[in-house]
């Protein structure tokens, strides 16, 4: 049993969970403040939210990661991210949706990142293909999640969603408890985020100039991340086929998480980049001419150029413009803008 459970099988479902948890709810965020009977106005203000938060508060949680230690702080966020879920009602008001949505923000904005973390302490010489083997566990269980709401019969009860992610995050969270901290002098300093270092960076016009290219194809490609979901409701499809289609976007993205490198080496890392960007616009003209969700689910298959391939260039390209000691607030920033 305890080889079973050893501590890279701890990694690999602590990831599991945690991205099962997101998919019950990130995917159809905007279609729950529809059904909940919010205008469209209202929805892009409390759909912007969690995503505009996460800059707001690295600082922040990036202080008391220092402070108390991440393992803490991860067990902290979770429960906190675990107990707002349960408070998402089937309708409310705009301020009281808008409340929770803020709170859900502010916590769940850093338990990805200190999963991450995390991981990268405890894998042996930071080795980066090492990562990205617990990385995919994510995927997998984004996929996992998906599939596991493909066969619940939803309705129009999207409050559902909000709980089977608690449930997923107190697993991961279980997980998370067996777990011994590591001295956090050896901790990598991804939560390095101090105006010196903002300073620095700004300096740095390349990674401006790419930054300024990537917030433009974040604002672009918004719709694909954040409306899907609303726009399959609208040309009929049901509850359990959205969560199929985002289990096939986790599947198509795994074997390109793996697979980049050898394009960017065989094709060229600013071709790819660029070639990443053309395949969204073609897929955003596929959504706006599909004519039913039985179609629409074959431009999923373009989940794997239009997302894994185009975030593992971005990856590279702010790797190669930056120095190595400003590697980690470099990916902060480009995370922040996307």
């Amino acid at each position: 049993m305890q080889k079973v459970l050893n501590l890279p099988n701890k990694l690999r479902l602590i990831y599991l969970f945690a991205y099962a948890c997101a998919v019950c709810w990130v995917p159809v965020f905007a279609l729950y403040y529809k059904k909940a009977g919010l205008a469209g106005v209202q929805i892009g203000i409390l759909a912007s939210i969690p995503p505009a938060i996460y800059f707001v508060v690295q600082p922040f949680w990036g202080f008391w990661a220092d402070r108390i230690g991440r393992k803490k702080l991860l067990v902290i966020v979770m429960i906190l991210s675990a107990s707002v879920f349960l408070f998402f009602p089937q309708h409310g008001t705009f301020l009281h949706l808008f409340l929770l949505t803020l709170a859900l923000g502010i916590f769940w904005s850093t338990v990805h990142p200190l999963v991450d973390c995390m991981t990268l302490d405890m894998v042996a010489n930071r080795d980066e293909r090492a990562f990205s083997f617990f990385r995919m566990w994510g995927s997998i269980g984004w996929s996992a999640g998906s599939f596991v709401m493909t066969y619940i019969n939803l309705s129009d009860n999207l409050v559902f969603n909000f709980r089977l992610a608690s449930v997923f995050l107190v697993l991961s969270l279980l997980i998370v408890l067996t777990i011994k901290p590591i001295k956090s002098g050896s901790e990598t300093n991804v939560f390095d985020f101090k105006i010196s270092t903002i300073r620095e960076l700004l300096r740095n016009t390349r990674l401006i100039s790419f930054l300024v290219i990537a917030l433009v194809i974040a604002i672009l490609t918004a719709p694909i991340w954040y409306y899907t979901s609303i726009f399959y409701s609208d040309i009929g499809a049901s509850s359990s086929l959205i969560s199929l289609v985002y289990g096939l976007q986790g599947l198509i993205e795994i074997p390109f998480f793996f697979i980049a490198n050898y394009f960017i080496k065989r094709y060229g890392l600013y071709q790819m980049l660029v070639f990443s960007f053309y395949i969204n616009a073609l897929r955003s003209f596929l959504y706006a001419i599909v004519p039913s969700p039985q179609l629409a689910i074959g431009i999923e298959l373009l989940q794997g150029i239009s997302w894994a391939l185009m975030w593992v260039c971005c990856v590279e390209y702010v790797n190669e413009v930056v120095p190595q000691h400003w590697s980690a607030p470099g990916q902060t920033l480009l995370w922040s803008v996307f």
